[in-house]
């Protein structure tokens, strides 16, 4: 059998991505836009940037860790409302709380707006973010232990395929 292409990913180098299928997991195509953010230096400067005083000490994970997640939240179409993005309401009575919120949904929705205008092909450039969804964001995926690397077999998805390679 003819073996297919391997990809690197630049935010990490163990990390590989190949387009041969296998069993299939959903949001793999979250990988266009972590490279982004590698490429553009977001999580970087949200860790350095993130200053929160939370006197909670039983977390595993950073605020700006946990502030990351929600952004790809809000890419892959969690907590999300007809637009996209999720600003319809608010889940608590806290003022401060409901900031946050909204400030994450913001940097989704501009993370994606430089996303689109930087990375996409021109015909693209135009869609909506539940046509992105569906033609990037939920491609199938299957993460592959190697040895030495962490393979993503990808769908072999021609759209999908074309937009990595850019």
């Amino acid at each position: 059998m003819d073996s297919v292409q391997d990809y690197n990913m630049n935010f990490n180098s163990r990390t590989k991505v190949n387009f041969e299928g296998g069993n299939l997991t959903s949001d793999a195509g979250l990988l266009l836009y972590k490279e982004f953010d590698h490429k553009i230096g977001l999580s970087e400067a949200v860790k350095e940037m993130l200053v929160i005083h939370d006197p909670i000490c039983h977390r595993n994970h950073s605020n700006s860790d946990v502030a990351l997640q929600k952004l790809y939240q809000h890419l892959a179409g969690y907590h999300t409302d007809v637009n996209g993005f999720g600003c319809h309401k608010m889940s608590s009575t806290d003022f401060e709380s409901n900031a946050v919120k909204l400030q994450l949904a913001m940097l989704a929705y501009n993370f994606n707006n430089w996303f689109c205008r930087l990375c996409l092909p021109e015909q693209m450039k135009s869609n909506r973010m539940e046509t992105l969804r569906l033609k990037l964001v939920k491609i199938a995926g299957k993460p592959v232990s190697k040895i030495l690397s962490f393979m993503h077999q990808v769908l072999n998805n021609y759209l999908f395929l074309i937009i990595f390679l850019i």
